[in-house]
């Protein structure tokens, strides 16, 4: 299928006349579903009122950093929507705070977003006129009809989904169908849209977690052809580990990570080209120290690493690429001691630098 298949279509007069401006159609069938009852309605749910609270104490509190709620800790979702809830309700209330639908505001923007976004992956693949029935429908079934009126997560999270979605679409595209690969804004965009969900619904671990940081490493890779090639990386990543103790308390301890890592790299699009996209996959080595694993007795394991790279070249000697891994392993450590009871961790690193070639290729 080419461009020329996608673009044919036997529509209405009207809803080719709709798809003209589809940003302004969206909106409005998006406010015609989901503002009645936004401003009025209290709490929902449970989550919906502890999310506000934690929100609300960090106004407070006046510390953006440790989410609390009443006087315990909150650590159950990452950072992201409270920070997102606290500068909406900054913007358009005033103390106390009290005014619910300031806390839901995020979930309606991100229910937006998606519904725009969900249009700009059925345009790659359809015309104006079947991508703006694919957006109407998502933004119209009840799930996202009921996220957006409540402050949780997960209309943002669909929004990140979507961003990040829609570039490895067109960048399968561009290598599948011959098209114009994406652009270096809406690889940023894209990768940016992956970053960002993390800091809205990372998963968790039952009884503990290795908190968001940042990192610092390089990498050395070797390419056979323009297809495929070995990757070697090493990142060193000062951090910190909550854990769930059998009191029901939650603590943080220093827990910083040395990771190692050799893979195997298949090009989906070729390195040689002015966009490439990369897959790859192998071992990892792990070395931990600081005082979360200060009493155990191996501080070292082995793991896998998958990951996806996407570069641009800048010249014949400089690349620009972002990148996104995943390193899976063991962590020895329960409720209470640092044992060798394995507990399945995920690690996911999110990436950017530049790539200078050593040699020809």
């Amino acid at each position: 299928m080419g461009e020329a298949v996608a673009e044919k279509s036997a529509s209405s007069p009207i809803l080719a006349l709709l798809a003209r401006w589809p940003v302004a159609v969206l909106f409005l069938l998006c406010v015609i579903a989901w503002v009645p009852g936004f401003f009025t309605l209290p709490p929902l749910d449970r989550d919906e009122s502890r999310f506000a609270q934690a929100s609300k104490q960090m106004i407070e509190t006046d510390n953006y950093v440790d989410i609390r709620y009443s006087v315990g800790p909150r650590y159950k979702k990452p950072v992201g929507i409270y920070w997102m809830q606290a500068a909406s309700t900054l913007a358009f209330s005033e103390p106390p705070y009290n005014q619910i639908w300031t806390y839901r505001l995020p979930s309606l923007i991100g229910g937006f977003i998606a519904v725009l976004l969900a249009y700009w992956c059925a345009r790659a693949l359809a015309p104006p006129e079947t991508a703006l029935i694919a957006a109407a429908l998502i933004g119209f079934t009840v799930g996202l009809t009921a996220e957006t009126r409540i402050a949780k997560t997960d209309a943002v999270l669909l929004a990140t989904v979507l961003g990040s979605q829609a570039l490895l679409l067109r960048a399968y595209l561009a290598a599948r169908l011959e098209r114009t690969p994406p652009s270096l804004w809406v690889a940023l965009g894209g990768w940016a849209a992956f970053a960002f969900g993390v800091l809205i619904k990372a998963a968790n671990g039952d009884e503990f977690k290795q908190e968001v940081a940042l990192a610092i490493g390089g990498r050395l890779g070797l390419n056979f052809s323009p297809r495929f090639g070995i990757l070697t990386s090493v990142t060193y990543v000062p951090s910190d580990l909550k854990l769930d103790l059998a009191t029901g308390e939650q603590v943080k301890d220093k827990a910083n990570l040395l990771f190692g890592s050799a893979r195997a790299t298949f090009y989906v699009l070729p390195v040689t080209a002015p966009v490439w996209l990369s897959l790859n996959g192998g071992g990892s080595y792990i070395r931990r120290s600081g005082d979360a694993y200060e009493g155990a007795e191996d501080k070292d394991d082995i793991g896998g690493v998958v990951g996806a790279t996407l570069g641009f070249r800048l010249g014949s000697l400089l690349s620009f690429y972002v990148a996104a891994d995943d390193y899976i392993y063991g962590t020895r450590i329960d409720e209470t001691t640092l044992e060798a009871d394995k507990k399945t961790q995920n690690d996911v690193h999110l990436s950017l630098g530049f790539g200078i070639p050593l040699g020809g290729r």
